[in-house]
């Protein structure tokens, strides 16, 4: 399926909603894992345009398993001089002889096949991964490193527990395989406390919950991705379950506002939740999607109710919004409408 570009009101909110940050990030160089993911294209539009639009000179290194495939697909992305790839696994790249003033750390595959099949890989990804960003952070002299952990490092939401802080004292229950994805982030945030206190640099911790937009895959594990995919090609829109689980979705657009507040003032040591508080149903979720297309394609719940327990996956974001003043810019709505219109 064919995608579009991503809209100025995006690029606006990125480069005007917080602008100060911009003046931090003026002529400094910032080095990147995952910069080709799904949170990295996003953070790498958002450099961009900072180029064109206010003559930033902001110098991006950007780690990649395979950056010609990369430029092949984003060529927009090609021949910047502001930008460069290096070629290499985040476990194992070769570290460039270079200063950095921050390091992003966002390379970790969020693959619930992955973590499924091979969860020894998933938690080396994880562990080792973030060890080498570390390694390379204290070598090039970083100022400032952000990890992008996950709401997974607190297992299983409670029942009565409608949005989960950060000092919540829960974990993934390591005696179930799956848990190696939430176990690897919980262990890589202990790296990033334990070498922030030994080599006296900032490392803050951004706990990433769910998330939606153009370049969100829309033919993988994602739910709203998949109601998108289903509603653009005129088909019924499936929930694989019972549509009762509550999730909340950030917009990707806010989300890079998000990560840079939290990499440039983030207090070092602590986590935030990153994500939106406003919560809906699966099945609310597929309502939603449904609405936004002309006609509406009918909703069906394949899954059936097999336990009285509403899985639930939502942050509580007081933290994030009284210490960084960060809130959800984007309703739902208009994700919804900027995901059809990225596709479509």
């Amino acid at each position: 399926m064919s995608k579009g570009y991503i809209q100025q009101a995006d690029l606006d909110l990125m480069l005007n909603i917080r602008p100060e940050m911009w003046n931090v990030l003026y002529n400094k160089s910032i080095f990147i894992a995952g910069g080709t993911g799904f949170f990295g294209i996003w953070i790498l539009t958002a450099l961009k345009e900072a180029q064109t639009r206010n003559d930033q000179a902001i110098s991006l290194t950007v780690l990649s398993r395979n950056p010609e495939a990369f430029l092949l697909k984003n060529p927009e992305f090609r021949d910047q001089g502001w930008l460069q790839f290096v070629q290499g696994d985040v476990e194992t790249f070769p570290f460039p002889d270079q200063k950095f003033d921050f390091v992003i750390h966002a390379a970790t595959e969020a693959s619930v096949k992955l973590n499924l099949e091979q969860p020894i890989k998933m938690l080396d990804n994880n562990v080792l991964g973030t060890r080498r960003m570390l390694d390379f952070a204290v070598h090039c002299q970083a100022a400032r490193f952000l990890y992008t952990s996950s709401g997974a490092v607190y297992g299983e939401q409670p029942g009565d527990l409608t949005h989960i802080p950060e000092d919540y004292q829960g974990a993934p229950d390591v005696l179930k395989a799956n848990a190696a994805y939430g176990e690897g982030k919980r262990v890589g945030e202990l790296l990033c406390n334990l070498y922030a206190r030994k080599h006296d640099f900032s490392v803050t911790i951004a706990r990433c919950f769910a998330f939606a937009g153009p370049y969100l895959p829309i033919d993988s594990h994602f739910a709203i991705g998949n109601f998108v995919r289903d509603g653009i090609r005129q088909s019924d829109i499936s929930i694989a379950g019972d549509g009762r689980p509550r999730r909340s979705y950030l917009y990707a657009a806010d989300l890079v506002v998000w990560l840079l507040v939290i990499l440039l003032y983030g207090k070092s040591g602590e986590a935030y939740n990153v994500g939106s508080d406003e919560d809906l149903s699966i099945e609310e979720l597929a309502n939603q999607v449904s609405g936004s297309f002309r006609p509406s394609p009918k909703v069906k719940i394949l899954g059936k109710r097999t336990s009285d327990r509403i899985p639930k996956y939502v942050p509580l974001v007081d933290k994030a919004r009284k210490e960084l003043g960060l809130v959800v810019y984007t309703p739902l709505t208009e994700v919804i409408n900027r995901m059809i219109s990225f596709y479509n």
